[in-house]
Parts: structure tokens; C-alpha cells; sequence
């Protein structure tokens, strides 16, 4: 990686605007491609900072992770560098809702980021402010301007800034220019974009103080240990073994708490601004106002290093004035001498509305830019991440002139979460959860790998260490099962195993030890008696193949409806369609499919409003050429793929 301004004047295929966690994969990704990529930061000691929350994963945003490190980015192995404290949510439910979370060292995790990009060779950082962007006559991407006049070449932009388009700090009533603590909002850009046609909207979010460990009394709290086997993020294990560090605490609030949000309800600008806050991460006063009934709310005190003195509550971000906050936080068992090190605080920021992107986050107003992250309307270090990702690949596949890289809302969450963007838009911050997906079966934790891998080689996005590693992986499997398969015994041999639930008729039938797994209540641990090779195999192996039996034949019968879906999903729509022309449909739905532009005939059906007489009709309309644009591309395969229905 190297330092300075040395590449400003000359051509830079792919630039980067924003150090966090967007920024640093799109930076990433674009760089594994083998492009020379410029990230542009106010502060390059920022970059990979954890702006709020000292954790990731989690149920949905695990398998986020899981996904990016399936493609060879960077927050799984950092993570796995950093952690403090591990736990699979969820563990005792089924693999579709289970959520890697780690607590994580914020400082670590810093270096961690900073080292891994220092790899990439092709990668240059710059600091700076980006005012403008430089736009050719044919509404493409040339280059970017600086806040100090400096120009870059570009043929292609990723916009990742996080709350810091056009971002104000709120604390009580006190309003100021920021998008962190201590750190300036670009207001130009978000100018720019408004000047030049783009929906813009304010979201807000908040986050809550930081406490003094010293003075809180833990023997009033409730211990939250990590796992006994910590289980990380990354497929490629780190060099060290993962290890618990620290102890996680459960507190709560009370009435009396809550009497203090109401008495300085009135002293909170947060609270009159008319931006939509997370519904699923809501503020202390959000909760004590619009769920009076609820005695208490939780909190999860969560130390941001192993040795510090830094204690993270999680659970009651705020933005009453300090002096509230004080009162609010001595009125809860454990904190009635707690010492505030930091104020909590809200952020109101500008977002684009993401429906004017494709399906490779690229706009649809200007060719060669793609937005990821906040600015697209989302919350989360792990969905600002995977959009990173993705657009970062696509901006070098841009630059290179080759076809985009299009995560499908099959193949995982990353796609639910983009298709869901593009096809539906934002109303408030959006978070992932695996109740957004249809095929949630499908789109566990512990498969991300083999949903991606392979596909990410490809693209070039996946090195060869880690598909030499997938490979083997998928080789040992096999080889399992075939294993497994082969060893087949009489019902008496089974039996003998004394499971719980595990009983079968002794009629002289023979059964293989791969169909004896599909009883929930057996492992390998009891089957290993009778086949003792199965010791030689990973783990991970082992637990993939376990999963894949126990729920045959649920997995089964979503992998037919991920075939049903497909066959919607290869309709490509041709560009540009005048959807204002189909007779019988709403105006309100003509609007709709106008401002989207579906890609396909399945992200067509996903649109709110639309029904299946709707569909038919839309079906038949690009069905005749004589709808279609004048100029089509002929890449997208329009003209074969709807003329073949």
C-alpha cells in the first residue's frame, strides 16, 4: 500500500470515498482485482474505526460476515485478529437462525484492517475530502474533486461516507456540523448529488455513552460468558487460537430511569427531528416513550478492551442532554456512582434512495459511481460491509469493462439485502435478519463458502490460498460421505448406540451411518464407535455434513424453490422500458416500476403493489420488440431472454 499523492495526476481506475467499513472492503475488493485503487480518507487513522457498538455478527449479521470472508474480504479475518469474547447466538435453535457474534478490541481491530491492506500493493490512500465529483457528457464518472482543489482520475467512484453526508451531531438541544464525534461532515458531495438529480433523504441514529468500569458495581449485574469452544468468523483460521478475554454483563432499567428520559424530553433535538431513527435499534427515549407499559429495559454491558477501563452499554443509546444521562444512568442497580467518560449522542445524515442503483450498487443517473453502506440507507458495520464488497468488485469490473458481479437474492443474505435496496428502498435504517430471507435454510453461517466461493473465483474477486483451501474442504466432505454411506449396518447395530429418540425396526434392513445422521439426537461422537475414522476429519467437516442430513429434506424442498425462483430471475428485462405505457396498470404502480427500472422479471415481482395479473401484463408488454428501446445492450441478453418466454 503506498502513501501520499504520487498517482493524483494520472489515471486511477477505481476510487474509494470513506475509511470505514464500506470503504475498506470496496478498497479491498477492488484492489484484489488487480486495480490500482486510491481510498480517500479525512483521517487515515480512522480507518476501520467501529463508530459505535464493540461487536459484530450476531443472528443475520453473522452470516453477513461469513459472506464477506467467502469472498475473500476483510472484517472476518480482522475480526478473528480483535476478538474479546465469543458466542453463537441462538446455539440451541436451528443452523438458519444461528448468529457468530464476537466482542471485539477496537484499537486491534484498527491494525488489524490497516495491515491487511497494507498487502494489496495496488492500493494507495489519500487524505482528503471529496467536494465533487467529475462527470463526463455522457453521464459517466471521469474523476473526483477535492475539498483543496486536487483532482483525481477516475473511471470509476465507490461512495462509502457513512453518516458523514451532510451529518449533524445532536446532544440535548445542542445541533453541530459532524458525522463522528470530533470529526467534519461533507456537506459539498451531498450538494453535488442533490444539484445533479438524485432523491436524497435524512435518516438518524444515535449511540449511547461510554461508561467508567472503575465505578460501576458488577456484583449487581448478570455474567454473560462466551463459549467454552469459541467458533470465529473467517474460514481461514488466524494464527492464534481464539480465546475469551473478558465477561459481558445483563442490567436493566427501571421506572425510575425512565421518569428521568420523560422530565428531559423537552431539551432533546434528536427527538424533534423529523429523520426516521433504526426501529430495531432504537433510542432509550424511543423505547421509555412509545412502550410506557414496559417496566424495564435490557442492557448489555460490553468492555471495550481486555484491559481498559472503557465499558460500552449497549441497548440505551441516547441524546438527552450529559447532565441527563448522568441522572438517567445512577438510577439503575449497579451505576449509581458510574462515571460518564463519553456522552452518548444522535447523527441526522443524508442517504440516497436506493432504488436509484442497480443490482451492482451502480446508479442508474451516473455511469461509473456505486454508493455502499449508510449513504444507501442501512445500519450496521456488517451491512455496509457486504454493499462495500460488491461494489467495489463492480466498480473494477467497470473499470475493466467486464460483466458485473450481481450476488443474486438466492445465493445469501448479502443478495436479500441488496435486492431488498434496489427493489424496495428505505423508509428507515435497514438491518438484516433472517426472517428477510425466503430461503433462510439455505442461507446459514456455516455454508456461506460453499454458496460463494467458487463463484467469487471466478470474478477474481477469491485468491488462490483460499480456494485451495475451499477445494480441500470440499474434497474431504465427499469423501465422508461417501464414507458414511458405505458403512451400512443392521437396525440391532444402531439401536445399540442407546440415543434418546433413536430407534428403528429390527426387520434385517441395513442402514448407512449417513442416514442414521439425519436423527437429530445423533453425532459423530456416537457413531465414532462404530466408525473410528471419522475422528480424522476436520470438524468443520464434520459439523457441515451433520447439518446437511438432519435437515434433508428441508433443504430439499428449498433448493426446488430456489429453482422456481430462478426461472423468473433469467427473464432480463431490457433497459429503459416506458412502464407509463402499459395500459391496466395503477399509476401508482407505473410510478414504481418507472423509478426501480427491474432488472428482471423477478425483482419486477418484488415490488411493492405488485400482483399477478399485474405481472401477466408486464409480461406481455416487453414481450413485443416493438416496446423495447431503440438501443438496447446487447450484454444483457434482452432481446433472446424475454422474446424466449
Amino acid at each position: 500500500m503506498q502513501y501520499g499523492h504520487r498517482l493524483l495526476s494520472r489515471l486511477s481506475p477505481v476510487v474509494i470515498v470513506g475509511g470505514g467499513h464500506a470503504g475498506v472492503e470496496a478498497a479491498s475488493a477492488a484492489a484484489r482485482m488487480g486495480m490500482p485503487t486510491i481510498l480517500i480518507t479525512q483521517d487515515r487513522t480512522k480507518i476501520g474505526t467501529m463508530s459505535c457498538n464493540p461487536s459484530m455478527g450476531g443472528v443475520g449479521k453473522g452470516t453477513l460476515v461469513r459472506e464477506i470472508d467467502s469472498l475473500d474480504g476483510v472484517m472476518g479475518r480482522c475480526a478473528d485478529k480483535s476478538g474479546l469474547h465469543w458466542r453463537v447466538l441462538n446455539r440451541s435453535r436451528g443452523p438458519a437462525v444461528q448468529g457468530p457474534r464476537a466482542q471485539i478490541h477496537r484499537e486491534w481491530y484498527k491494525i488489524a484492517v490497516k495491515e491487511h491492506l497494507s498487502r494489496h500493493s495496488t492500493l494507495q490512500l489519500v487524505d482528503g475530502s471529496a467536494e465533487n465529483l467529475i462527470v463526463g457528457g455522457d453521464d459517466r464518472i471521469n474523476g473526483l474533486l477535492l475539498s483543496d482543489g486536487s483532482r483525481i482520475k477516475a473511471s470509476a467512484v465507490v461512495l462509502a461516507t457513512g453518516t458523514f453526508l451532510g451529518g449533524q451531531i445532536h446532544l440535548g438541544k445542542k445541533v453541530h456540523s459532524a458525522g463522528r464525534i470530533g470529526e467534519n461532515s461533507s456537506h459539498g458531495l451531498s450538494r453535488y448529488l442533490r444539484d445533479v438529480g438524485f432523491r436524497i433523504s435524512r435518516l438518524k441514529t444515535g449511540t449511547p455513552p461510554r461508561l467508567s468500569r472503575k465505578s460501576m458495581d458488577f456484583s449487581k449485574f448478570v455474567p454473560q460468558p462466551g463459549d467454552e469452544e469459541p467458533s470465529g468468523f473467517s474460514y481461514i483460521p488466524p494464527a492464534q487460537p481464539l480465546n475469551n478475554l473478558i465477561t459481558c454483563y445483563q442490567a436493566h432499567t427501571n421506572m425510575k430511569a425512565h421518569q428521568i428520559v420523560h422530565k428531559y424530553a423537552n431539551e432533546n433535538a434528536h427527538i424533534d427531528t423529523t429523520a426516521t431513527g433504526p426501529r430495531y435499534c432504537p433510542s432509550i427515549e424511543s423505547k421509555v416513550i412509545k412502550f410506557p407499559e414496559r417496566q424495564k429495559h435490557t442492557i448489555w454491558l460490553e468492555p471495550e478492551t481486555h484491559d481498559g477501563d472503557v465499558i460500552y452499554p449497549n441497548g440505551i443509546s441516547m441524546t438527552m442532554p450529559l447532565q441527563g444521562q448522568i441522572e438517567f444512568l445512577r438510577e439503575i442497580d449497579g451505576l449509581e456512582e458510574v462515571e460518564v467518560l463519553q456522552a452518548g449522542y444522535g447523527v441526522e445524515y443524508d442517504f440516497v434512495d436506493p432504488v436509484q442503483l442497480r443490482p451492482s450498487l451502480e446508479t442508474k443517473r451516473l455511469g461509473g459511481l456505486f454508493l455502499a453502506g449508510q449513504i444507501n440507507g442501512t445500519t450496521g458495520y456488517e451491512e455496509a460491509a457486504a454493499q462495500g464488497l460488491v461494489a467495489g468488485a463492480n466498480a473494477a469490473l467497470h473499470a475493466l469493462g467486464k460483466p458485473e458481479f450481481i450476488l443474486e437474492r438466492s445465493e445469501g443474505l448479502s443478495g436479500v439485502l441488496i435486492d431488498d435496496l434496489v427493489t424496495k428502498g428505505v423508509t428507515e435504517p435497514y438491518r438484516m435478519f433472517t426472517a428477510r430471507s425466503e430461503f433462510r435454510m439455505l442461507h446459514r453461517s456455516d455454508n456461506a463458502d460453499e454458496r460463494l466461493t467458487k463463484k467469487g473465483h471466478r470474478a477474481g474477486l477469491v485468491g488462490e490460498a483460499r480456494i485451495h483451501r475451499f477445494d480441500l474442504m470440499r474434497e474431504q466432505k465427499q469423501e465422508l460421505k461417501e464414507m458414511l454411506s458405505n458403512c451400512k449396518k443392521p437396525s440391532s447395530i444402531w439401536n445399540g448406540l442407546d440415543i434418546r429418540t433413536l430407534k428403528f425396526s429390527e426387520n434385517g434392513q441395513l442402514r448407512s451411518a449417513l442416514k442414521v445422521l439425519e436423527n437429530s439426537n445423533v453425532s459423530f461422537d456416537n457413531i465414532r464407535s462404530i466408525i473410528p475414522q471419522v475422528a480424522d476429519f476436520p470438524t468443520v467437516v464434520k459439523d457441515k455434513v451433520k447439518v446437511e442430513m438432519t435437515y434433508a429434506p428441508y433443504l430439499d424442498a428449498a433448493h426446488r424453490d430456489v429453482q422456481q425462483v430462478a426461472r423468473d430471475e433469467s427473464l432480463i428485462i431490457p433497459d429503459g422500458i416506458e412502464y407509463t405505457k402499459i395500459t391496466g396498470l395503477s399509476l401508482e404502480l407505473k410510478e414504481r416500476l418507472q423509478n426501480v427500472q427491474p432488472r428482471t422479471l423477478g425483482q419486477a415481482h418484488r415490488i411493492e403493489g405488485m400482483t399477478p395479473a399485474a405481472s401477466v401484463l408486464l409480461l406481455k408488454f416487453v414481450r413485443k420488440p416493438h416496446n423495447w428501446p431503440k438501443i438496447i445492450d446487447d450484454s444483457q441478453g434482452a432481446a433472446e431472454s424475454v422474446a424466449a418466454v
